[in-house]
């Protein structure tokens, strides 16, 4: 999947670590993705489980910020740019916007 991402950011000539930069969600996946390797890792290695706790900490703190940030920001400006599109439609798309909803 990040592969895809990737990639597609390459044909679009950006930069996909710039990029990825911006995408906190995709850092929270990531993160997910770590702390469950290294969890996995330290059931069978109980050395590793210091690291797999920290990990799994890091990631719930993360994904907890991401979730309230999209939430308490970036919808609420969604929703403006929606409502502002929709003024500015004509009479015509506007019917076929009503289709669609």
């Amino acid at each position: 999947m990040y592969m895809f991402f990737v990639l597609t950011n390459l044909a679009q000539q950006y930069n996909p670590f710039t990029v990825t930069l911006f995408y906190y969600s995709l850092w929270g996946a990531c993160l997910a993705l770590l702390s469950m390797i290294f969890s996995i890792i330290a059931i069978r290695r109980e050395s590793w489980f210091r690291v797999a706790y920290i990990s799994v900490e890091i990631s719930y703190a993360a994904n907890t910020t991401i979730l309230w940030v999209f939430w308490l920001i970036l919808w609420p400006n969604m929703l403006k740019m929606f409502d502002a599109v929709v003024e500015k439609a004509s009479p015509a798309d506007k019917e076929s916007m009503k289709a669609t909803m």
